[in-house]
């Protein structure tokens, strides 16, 4: 479910990524951590949680994926959660949430040229200049 939740989301199916957050908060709840080529659970969740405009609960499984990552430390999953959490805050576009996306995605941008995601790098910066 992991990588369908991420790839359904890069596709643009948000009502089918929102569909599964309720298994996403689960298995984030029971697997608080996944340490394998594939997003950490609570990153998922987040992704999830966003696509259906729970922007509480995605706030949430974000801020906690960006813990894990720094304290394993997950450095893969380190600029794939600010990227995923930026995204979020892009489309909700509350008070402070460009600033704040803007900072994620800096360091987002940073991270995969350092690790060599040519394709995520491409799509932060795609991102960013929506901004």
């Amino acid at each position: 479910m992991i990588y369908a939740i991420e790839g359904l989301a890069v596709l643009g199916e948000g009502a089918k990524v929102a569909d599964l957050y309720p298994q996403a908060s689960e298995i984030a709840k029971r697997v608080p951590v996944v340490l394998h080529m594939g997003l950490m659970t609570q990153t998922v969740a987040g992704i999830a949680a966003a696509a259906g405009e729970q922007w509480d609960n995605a706030v949430a499984h974000f801020e906690a994926s960006l813990r894990q990552a720094q304290e394993f430390p997950h450095k893969l999953e380190q600029p794939q959660v600010r990227y995923w959490y930026a995204k979020m805050l892009t489309n909700r576009d509350a008070a402070g949430d460009h600033d704040h996306a803007c900072r994620l995605l800096a360091e987002s941008i940073e991270a995969y040229g350092t690790i060599g995601f040519p394709r995520h790098l491409e799509m932060a910066r795609e991102l960013v200049a929506k901004l």
